[in-house]
């Protein structure tokens, strides 16, 4: 979405060269944040998530994967509360013997992961993966090490860092109500345009989709302007 006080003023494929009026203020954007720091302690490789900002309706769920040498070795899911609009913290515990785990999910939950048959030794990386509707949206990586056959950890380095999501919430009131369903759960629900526009200005045409479910196909509109 563009943000406010935001001008494009050029586009290469996916990057945009943007040129800011003033000063971008985050706060009032209320963004969602998602915190992550990855350490060492009490012999365990621990993983500690904070969500800042976030709001009742469905969040992204949360895999810890653990991979050696490019082979998954084991996944820690966490599933953030969808109703409780303080900060969430939420974490995972890699026990290097096994390789299995325990994890917490505010004060409400604490799951146990159970380990591997045959954990193998190897170059491990610890991921975070953000998911919504089983479907991986984004991905970080929390740390790697060397794991010896007898469980010893070596080499180890611990990465910290943030997602931040700006929420964009289109005025509902200015849009004009002209529904169409396209199939499939994906409904145009309204758009909006200028009235008037000098000749050879740009127009900017607004258009708000709603999905009752899952979009399990690329969808390509087009837009055909009729005078």
């Amino acid at each position: 979405p563009q943000l406010p006080s935001v001008r494009a003023l050029a586009q290469f494929g996916e990057v945009r060269v943007v040129r800011r009026d003033k000063p971008l203020d985050v706060a009032a954007l209320n963004p969602l944040v998602l915190r992550y720091r990855t350490f060492w302690e009490d012999e365990r490789l621990k993983t500690a998530i904070e969500i800042q900002h976030p709001l009742a309706g469905p969040l992204p769920e949360l895999e810890i994967a653990l991979e050696a040498d490019g082979a998954m070795v084991n996944r820690f899911l966490l599933v953030p509360d969808p109703q409780r609009t303080r900060p969430q913290y939420l974490g995972a515990d890699v026990l290097p013997a096994t390789p299995g785990g325990e994890g917490y999910v505010n004060t409400r939950d604490f799951p146990r992961f159970p380990a591997p048959a045959t954990p193998p030794a190897g170059n491990y990386t610890r991921k975070l993966r953000l998911r919504m509707a089983g479907q991986s949206v984004d991905e970080r990586a929390l740390a790697t090490f060397t794991r010896s056959g007898d469980g010893q950890i070596g080499a180890l380095v611990p990465g910290s860092g943030e997602f931040v999501y700006l929420r964009h919430r289109a005025d509902t009131a200015a849009l004009r109500g002209s529904p169409a369903d396209f199939g499939g759960g994906l409904e145009l629900a309204g758009w909006n345009g200028p009235a008037r526009a000098a000749a050879g200005a740009p127009l900017t045409i607004g258009l708000r989709w709603q999905a009752g479910a899952v979009i399990a196909q690329a969808f390509f509109p087009e837009l055909q302007l009729l005078d």
